[in-house]
């Protein structure tokens, strides 16, 4: 089974204040489900990017269609690589998931783009690919 959801937004505000917003959206007292966030690498490409890998660990319910007792623990470990070029103010990341892959890969990826109008565009696709259950009734983010 393979289903995506995708969704895009106009943020009214800049690039650069989106762009870092996503680097600090976790942790924070609001996402709950993040149990720790740490830093694998960063570095400036030579064609002066910021190319980032991050390891966030992830705790939370298990999709209702995932039969019972499959897994004993509802975390997950997740790797989110991301590159911003900051010439053409372009942010794009792909996160997925490394641990419980034989019953479920979940990968998310997403973009943040300038607009002319001093504000953002981002696109976000979500895919889970599994071997189990017939349906995915929809993906939330």
């Amino acid at each position: 089974m393979v289903n995506s959801f995708s969704i895009s937004s106009l943020y009214d505000a800049p690039f650069n204040i989106c762009a870092r917003a996503f680097f600090l959206r976790y942790p924070n007292p609001y996402a709950g489900h993040i149990v720790s966030v740490d830093v694998l690498s960063r570095e400036i490409t030579p064609d002066k990017k910021l190319k980032s890998v991050r390891l966030i660990l992830k705790r939370g319910q298990l999709p209702k269609w995932l039969p019972k007792n499959l897994v004993e623990k509802a975390e997950s470990w997740v790797l989110e690589e991301s590159i911003i070029d900051p010439l053409n103010k372009r942010l794009n990341s792909k996160s997925y998931n490394v641990d419980h892959i034989k019953l479920m890969r979940l990968i998310e990826e997403a973009s943040f783009t300038a607009e002319k109008t001093n504000t953002t565009r981002h696109e976000t696709t979500a895919t889970v690919i599994s071997n189990i259950g017939t349906t995915v009734s929809k993906i939330t983010r």
